[in-house]
């Protein structure tokens, strides 16, 4: 599990989150064989977050880099608690799926 750092509630980040994936020997993994990458994301409460007005950008193929622009029209983190992440990767020999990363969202510097 990567954990990515702290955000706040209702807070709209002006950076993009940036993953570098990895193979299983911890190499960079190509993202080559992929047509499409997608952020899928679950909040504090297991809930689907609605990342569709957010903009996923393939950085660098070669060396797995991705980087999600959150929303700019509104906050995904609209409570406190980790929120889930992974990508899924889909290529035409099929779809595969990374490990999970953790993003913290807390409350006005709290720690939930």
């Amino acid at each position: 599990m990567i954990n990515i750092g702290v955000y706040e509630v209702g807070q709209i980040p002006s950076r993009p989150l940036v993953v570098a994936l990895k193979d299983e020997n911890g190499q960079p993994l190509s993202l080559s064989a992929y047509d499409t990458v997608r952020f899928r994301m679950k909040g504090s409460s297991n809930e689907d977050v609605d990342l569709s007005a957010g903009d996923v950008q393939v950085m660098d193929r070669n060396e797995g880099r991705v980087a999600l622009h959150f929303p700019k029209s509104h906050s995904v983190f609209t409570r406190s608690g980790d929120y889930v992440f992974d990508l899924e990767l889909v290529g035409s020999a099929g779809r595969d799926y990374t490990t999970t990363g953790v993003i913290r969202v807390t409350k006005l510097g709290g720690i939930r």
